[in-house]
């Protein structure tokens, strides 16, 4: 989904393994636990100038498994499995699935480290591998503030989160995204790493 639903953004850290930053929430801050992620939910978000759904089919502990495809039905769609927190699993790489090879994370890369609240961070290194390439990133985020977020006219609570990914082999990368406790996922990023944007579109299930 979260590739929705991505996610390309792994989308990024058990791979960022959660250092402290504070790691005990303040008295009194809100909390936003794990997503209860359930077969039936879904996502259609855009990722650049590609529109996906992807669809939960499954969900076993801490996996979920879904499938990702065009929402008219006119591609095959693929398999992707992925941790709540966004770690890929198994699927193309990019967050939560969306690009065309195949690319595997070590630790695997997980953009949301839950509970989250407002000022909570927390970063890691990742090493990725695909056909013939591969590098090493250091991910480190921040959580917050609160603001507001839309589908339309519909009108959502956001924690904004701001990325910052450090490549050996580049410059330095910047992102800003917002997760959507009622969306189960990130809703939108500025520009979700390698993709010029991304955002759900609708969101629906259980």
């Amino acid at each position: 989904m979260k590739s929705a639903i991505l996610l390309s953004l792994s989308l990024m850290l058990g791979a960022c393994a959660a250092i402290e930053a504070p790691q005990t929430p303040p008295p009194g801050v809100r909390l936003v636990e794990e997503p209860d992620v359930r077969p039936g939910d879904w996502w259609i978000e855009r990722n650049g100038g590609s529109v996906w759904k992807v669809t939960v089919t499954s969900v076993d502990g801490d996996l979920v498994r879904t499938t990702v495809g065009d929402p008219f039905g006119l591609m095959k769609p693929h398999t992707v499995v992925f941790r709540k927190g966004g770690a890929l699993v198994e699927g193309p790489g990019g967050l939560m699935g969306r690009a065309t090879h195949w690319t595997n994370w070590y630790p695997s890369y997980e953009p949301l480290s839950f509970p989250l609240w407002a000022g909570k961070e927390w970063s890691g290194w990742v090493t990725w591998t695909a056909t013939g390439i591969s590098g090493s990133y250091h991910v480190s985020a921040i959580a917050g503030p609160w603001q507001s977020w839309y589908v339309g006219e519909r009108k959502f609570d956001a924690l904004k989160i701001t990325y910052r990914l450090d490549r050996l082999e580049a410059a330095p990368v910047t992102d800003t995204c917002w997760y959507v406790p009622a969306a189960k996922w990130l809703g939108s990023c500025d520009r979700y790493w390698t993709w010029d944007d991304y955002r759900v579109t609708a969101f629906g299930g259980n």
